[in-house]
């Protein structure tokens, strides 16, 4: 309510009732006195009125009344684009469809900094300017930009008042009713900035770039990608005039394809005179002095782009800064959403309190979306440019030193309050905390269960990442670090392992082994399971003897520590057990140990724990390959019956007691029953697990080994073509698999040739 009206209000019961002459008979006696106070309490009123009916005036002078002004021929304020601007066809054709069809003919040309969405902007100005009659670049990091530049464009256009802002919505009007025009919104940043401030006809043309995909709501939205490898090695080669394909491929990867970071680099390789594989090795050695030159003219260069988006994301949500800062040290993959479940504990204050609130964390996304830092943003996860982590991780190395140069300056001097608590965090406590995080986030129950491959799979790359920056830093490690950090290795390595990545799986526990050594002893726990999972792989390579090696410490020392029926020296055993019969000459030790850990595990456990059918199927193949095909039989009837029961029938060991069923009536001569077994097998393996996996794999040999047996020696042959072929590429030339398959193809050459000869005279 305005102070006339408060006024009005007080005026209105007194004279009313002094001409009505009804005011209270204890009042006559000073009725004269209404009059004055009435006519004081008036003088504010038109005063208030007279000053409102100026300021509308002035607010509401219609274009057509300003001083008369011949307008223009020509209005055109927007740049040319760059000379060395790359012809993105496509992205041109769908900006043609997109204005054609979206509503008010706006367009938003969103994506992250360095993108190319000015330029792309430009020059499609640019292909426009025969056919407008009218051009207008207005950068619009601010309402206040914003109103500047259309009132510049309403003074070319005869519009002009002493209002800003009044003359701004003027200028909207007057294109609302006039054609042919291009308006270009450069660099918005708030959707607020632009209400009441952008043209609702379709009688002009009018494009927004933005890193800030929001804008949706107000447009047809583009998100313009990086350059795919091909193009950008294209673009090196033109841009930089050496057409070496090799390193304008590999540069290009190193670039990510980022259109600013590839202009950089071919004007520094012209301006220079240097090759794309010199710059390629200067970009490895001074990456962040190479991104930080900029490009010819008062373009920014790429990290002075990112600088300003990372201040933006900020400014937006500390806990979104914290947040980027954390991921730039891990891989340019996608990054699961809920990483960071469970880790509060081990993060700054802001990120801490986000990821225990759901909505608070839509915030952090929601920051880092309007700023372009993150590239993809899905329920399920999250994903960085590989440039961003690049520069990032060159920011917080560049912070933390100016950090400890300002803290030795002011130290006893003065103490700053310290709005972000990680301000100081060094790369290696980033990268400590990544790997603390991974450790917390994956799921350690038994690593036979399928589903946590998966989820092994998506940290893989970023456990590599962050493994390969604490090597670079050369940062010291503490024994209980040494635990967490070879425990998430090590337990990712035994899952990949699992998951049929056989060489990953080996590297990744060899290389937890390794870190173990370091500082704690070999009879250590956490030290002797992670020999057990290096064994394990070892085993799968068909590498025996390492892995009989590393077994026969292990179960000594397990034995003497907790006793022969613990539950970790009787898995010490059954695997062990495993590698004594591949090696054949140890059949006899294997059964040994199977019959102790059987025994062991039915007392304890009693015969339907999953252990205890591991242990009576390994029994049943011991059994197997000794001759004993009827108490064979029973055992692997046995595993098959409890395990499916227990576990399903499309459970990954399931599969493996299927396929010793099918093996002993393979060898009992009930070649039929064998086949359908392994017929079976070999498409609910290749369902669940992958044609590639190793286990998928020995299906494939036994199935062709049955069919080579009843005398199909085409289909034998193809399989085990297929075999040793896939083998050969996944899992390695010198794997059991590939050495079955191989085997297998000289057995049907033989069988082909005996085919040939005929039945002997």
């Amino acid at each position: 309510m305005t102070f006339a009206s408060v006024i009005a209000i007080l005026l209105l019961p007194i004279t009313t009732n002094v001409a009505a002459n009804s005011l209270p008979d204890a009042w006559r006696s000073i009725l004269w006195i209404s009059w004055p106070i009435s006519l004081l309490l008036a003088v504010p009123v038109f005063a208030l009125e007279m000053k409102a009916r100026r300021r509308s005036s002035d607010s509401a002078v219609p274009y057509h009344a300003a001083p008369p002004k011949e307008i223009e021929k020509e209005i055109w304020n927007i740049p040319s684009p760059v000379r060395h601007f790359s012809n993105r066809k496509q992205d041109f054709e769908r900006i043609g469809s997109l204005l054609m069809r979206g509503a008010g003919r706006t367009l938003l040309i969103h994506g992250m900094g360095g993108i190319g969405k000015t330029q792309m902007a430009l020059e499609y100005a640019r292909r426009q300017r025969p056919d407008a009659t009218m051009g207008w670049f207005v950068p619009s990091r601010s309402r206040v930009a914003i109103m500047t530049a259309l009132t510049d464009l309403g003074r070319r256009l005869g519009i002009d008042t002493s209002n800003q802002e009044a003359t701004s919505m003027l200028v909207v009007e007057y294109l609302n009713e006039h054609t042919g025009w291009l308006l270009v919104f450069d660099d918005a940043h708030d959707v607020k900035d632009l209400s009441g401030l952008l043209p609702i006809t379709e009688k002009g043309k009018v494009l927004i770039t933005s890193r800030n995909p929001q804008f949706e709501q107000l447009a047809e939205a583009l998100l313009l990608e990086p350059f795919p490898d091909e193009d950008a090695a294209k673009f090196l080669k033109g841009r930089s005039g050496d057409f070496s394909d090799l390193f304008a491929r590999r540069l290009a990867t190193n670039l990510a394809g980022l259109p600013l970071a590839l202009e950089q680099a071919g004007a520094y390789c012209r301006d220079t005179g240097i090759g794309l594989d010199e710059y390629l090795h200067r970009f490895q050695v001074n990456k962040g002095k190479l991104l930080d030159r900029g490009t010819s003219g008062d373009r920014l260069g790429v990290e002075a782009t990112f600088r300003l988006s990372f201040d933006r994301a900020a400014e937006l949500n500390l806990a979104a800064s914290q947040w980027l800062r954390l991921c730039s040290f891990m891989a340019p993959a996608d990054i699961p959403r809920d990483l960071l479940a469970g880790s509060s504990d081990l993060l700054p204050r802001p990120l801490a309190r986000a990821v225990l609130d759901d909505l608070a964390f839509d915030e952090v996304v929601s920051a880092l979306r309007q700023t372009s830092l993150i590239t993809s943003a899905a329920p399920s996860h999250l994903r960085i440019h590989q440039l961003v982590s690049d520069i990032m991780r060159d920011h917080v190395a560049r912070r933390r030193d100016v950090w400890r140069r300002t803290t030795r300056l002011l130290l006893g001097v003065v103490r700053w309050p310290r709005a972000d608590p990680a301000a100081h965090w060094s790369p290696g406590r980033w990268t400590k905390t990544g790997l603390a995080v991974l450790a917390r986030n994956l799921p350690l129950e038994d690593p036979r269960d399928h589903e946590s491959w998966t989820r092994a799979s998506s940290l893989l790359p970023h456990l590599q990442a962050l493994l390969e920056g604490l090597d670079e830093l050369d940062a010291p490690l503490n024994a209980a670090e040494i635990r967490t950090f070879s425990g998430v290795e090590a337990e990712i390595g035994i899952r990949m392992f699992r998951r049929g990545d056989y060489l990953v799986g080996e590297h990744l526990c060899r290389h937890a082994f390794d870190m173990c050594r370091q500082k704690l002893a070999k009879d250590d726990a956490h030290t002797q399971l992670i020999m057990n999972y290096l064994a394990m792989t070892l085993h799968g390579l068909g590498r025996l003897e390492e892995a009989r090696d590393l077994y026969d410490e292990i179960v000594p020392l397990r034995t003497a520590k907790l006793g022969p029926d613990h539950p970790d020296t009787l898995k010490a055993m059954n695997d062990l057990g495993g590698v004594m019969m591949d090696l054949e000459a140890g059949l006899g030790r294997a059964q040994e140990l199977y019959e102790h850990v059987l025994a062991v595990y039915t007392r304890v456990l009693g015969e339907r724990h999953i252990s205890t059918i591991i242990a009576t199927n390994n029994l049943g193949k011991v059994l197997r390959r000794r001759g004993d095909l009827e108490g064979a039989l029973r055992l692997a009837e046995k595993s098959v019956r409890l395990g499916t029961a227990a576990l399903g029938p499309d459970h990954p060991d399931v599969f493996v007691w299927t396929n010793n069923l099918g093996e002993v009536h393979r060898l009992l001569g009930d070649l039929a029953t064998g086949r359908s077994i392994h017929e079976d097998n070999l498409e609910r393996r290749t369902r669940v697990l992958g044609a590639t996996h190793p286990a998928t794999l020995i299906s494939t040999n036994n199935l062709a080994r049955i069919l080579l047996q009843q005398g199909d020696v085409t289909e034998a042959e193809r399989l085990y073509g297929l075999s040793l072929e896939l083998s050969s590429r996944y899992v390695g030339s010198d794997s059991p698999t590939a050495k079955a398959a191989r085997n297998g193809l000289l057995a049907t050459a033989t069988a082909r040739e005996a085919s040939e000869e005929g039945p002997a005279p």
